[in-house]
């Protein structure tokens, strides 16, 4: 059973206890949301008053089947009656809309990957007035088991509840201060670039970002550019680079590290070399668990809608009989196109993976520099494949819910490019993939959704031919006061009030 969180002291990590041991609680300010509209048992039965589901919102009410009570786990109060097991749904109701206000611990409905209605109940108050956290499972004859008896384990930083939001912002133009007082809200996370190895300057510019990050009582997740290449990544090197990581987690501050991203891709000095790449990965990773155990590791390819060849300027592939070529070419048929795998080669493996993530960006379907809005559902449509031609593996499936990991959209945003012909407005195409972004239904269809980074920057980019892309949503205040009040009703993040300076709604 998983005790629902309060008030959260401000230290890096709390604990909560889940069945019968302890595992850690990602704890980001002052304090948590308060779980709005929260379900109860009473008795034999459980009122749920909002629960969102893919028909639309609901009330429901299930009662308790009587079942042979289970063990009680050594964190019960003596005298507290056991929960029950199985319950049976005796009356659904539609309604018309949820309250904005009840944030992400409504409960979720939504149908699992074996076509089974799943049912989460972030918080229900029980019996002395103790919270819990159900999962319910619909079995054959219809009636709904209860899976806590069996709790998935948490990854390394996984928070108990809720998904984590993060800003990805421009360091060399603003502050953490001042990016956040300019969107608006304070983040869970913050997304700091560097490249390894570090010289002096790079050295001193991480710390000062861990001095910010640790100031806004965020968590910092590093993304690590190999750009001497995979080669120089020898087990000294990755020593050398978990003692660092160390340093930082010892300030408190929650580490997550992406290695080596957009491995898939052909705009890195790493991309498109698997063997290299895996490698390099695992010996990084080796020296992190060793040297510096509380870090996260992130692995993070970019979307494969248009893998091998995107369209960009590239190194040219390894000989077609080299080992790296053979693992490119994953359906073995000699030729890398569309039909092969974007992501399976540069897998490093299960155990040295605690989160899995991707690229995943608007970009729009029609020629270079043309302002599109999001088609509907796109960005689901995406995350569970889609396809170039060949069908694009289900991302979601394989690597979050079939390997049990956590997903990060580690960089999101919508393309905007100030130069394009007239079209839609900047805050009309930002507006609907946010929307997507944060929208219930799509943390119902993907539940094991746990971050989600926005990518705060105004930079050339190459599908352009160089154009600047205003990825923001700092740009103009009338647009960031937009979002932040979105997210703060979205339930997405666990720290959505507005910061310090912010601009209102």
């Amino acid at each position: 059973m998983v005790r629902c969180r309060g008030d959260l002291p401000s230290t890096a990590l709390s604990w909560a206890w889940i069945g019968a041991g302890l595992l850690p609680l990602l704890s980001l300010g002052t304090s948590a949301h308060a779980c709005l509209g929260e379900a109860n048992l009473q008795g034999q039965q459980l009122h749920l008053p909002w629960v969102a589901s893919e028909a639309g919102p609901l009330r429901l009410e299930l009662t308790a089947r009587p079942t042979t009570p289970p063990p009680a786990a050594p964190s019960e109060t003596a005298g507290t009656p056991p929960l029950p097991t199985r319950f049976t749904l005796t009356q659904a109701e539609p309604l018309p809309a949820l309250p904005a206000s009840a944030g992400h611990c409504y409960p979720y409905l939504w149908r699992g990957p074996s076509g089974r209605w799943e049912l989460l109940l972030p918080s229900v108050s029980g019996v002395g007035g103790e919270s819990f956290q159900l999962h319910l499972r619909q079995q054959e004859e219809g009636d709904f088991l209860r899976l806590e008896d069996a709790p998935r384990p948490l990854a390394r930083l996984e928070p108990v509840s809720g998904t984590l939001f993060g800003l990805a912002h421009d360091w060399g133009r603003d502050s953490v201060a001042s990016a956040t007082a300019k969107l608006g809200v304070v983040p869970d996370l913050l997304v700091y670039f560097i490249h390894w190895p570090l010289d002096s300057q790079e050295s001193r510019w991480l710390d000062e970002a861990v001095a910010q990050v640790a100031a806004a009582n965020s968590a910092l997740l590093l993304t690590l550019e190999p750009v001497a290449g995979l080669a120089a990544i020898t087990p000294a090197e990755a020593e050398r680079l978990a003692r660092r990581l160390a340093q930082i987690t010892a300030r408190g501050v929650p580490l997550f590290l992406r290695f080596g991203h957009e491995m898939n891709g052909n705009w890195y000095p790493w991309g498109q070399r698997p063997l290299a790449y895996r490698h390099a990965y695992r010996t990084v990773a080796s020296a992190v668990r060793r040297y510096a155990p509380a870090t996260a590791l992130i692995w993070a390819p970019a979307h494969g809608a248009d893998y091998p060849a995107y369209a960009h300027p590239a190194p040219p592939l390894p000989p077609p009989s080299s080992p790296e070529f053979i693992a490119l070419d994953s359906n073995g048929d000699g030729t890398l196109d569309g039909s092969d795998d974007p992501y399976a080669p540069y897998y490093p493996g299960d155990d040295v993976v605690d989160w899995v993530g991707l690229t995943l960006y608007h970009t729009g379907t029609s020629a270079a520099g043309r302002n599109e809005l999001p088609a509907p559902a796109e960005l689901a449509t995406r995350l569970s494949g889609g396809s170039r031609g060949a069908p694009i593996p289900n991302f979601y499936l394989e690597y979050a819910e079939r390997r049990g990991k956590p997903l990060a959209l580690v960089e999101t945003a919508a393309l905007f490019d100030p130069a394009a012909p007239p079209g839609p407005g900047e805050q009309a195409i930002k507006e609907a993939w946010w929307r997507q972004l944060l929208a219930p239904t799509l943390r119902l269809r993907f539940p094991r959704l746990r971050m989600i980074n926005w990518f705060e920057w105004r930079k050339p980019e190459w599908v352009l031919g160089g154009n600047e892309v205003d990825w923001r949503l700092s740009a103009r205040p009338e647009l960031a006061a937009a979002f932040a009040a979105a997210l703060q009703h979205s339930g997405i993040g666990l720290r959505t009030a507005p910061a310090e300076g912010a601009a209102q709604p």
